[in-house]
């Protein structure tokens, strides 16, 4: 079974569009989204499905 992901770049372009900030770095991101860089913490905002975290954090990126 393979787990279809996103690059880092797209998941940057995608937290940069929705926050607003300019920041190059994915945990730059995750810091201005959800206040966290943790996986487990940002998981607990997106609501934790059982998913792989892969899988959880390309389909949320993907709906904004």
């Amino acid at each position: 079974m393979s787990i279809e992901t996103k690059s880092t770049e797209w998941k940057i372009l995608k937290l940069a569009g929705d926050t607003g900030r300019p920041e190059y770095r994915l945990s730059d991101q995750n810091i201005a989204k959800f206040g966290t860089n943790r996986k487990t913490e940002i998981a607990g905002i997106i609501g934790d499905t059982g998913v792989p975290w892969e899988k959880l954090y390309t389909d949320y990126l993907a709906s904004l």
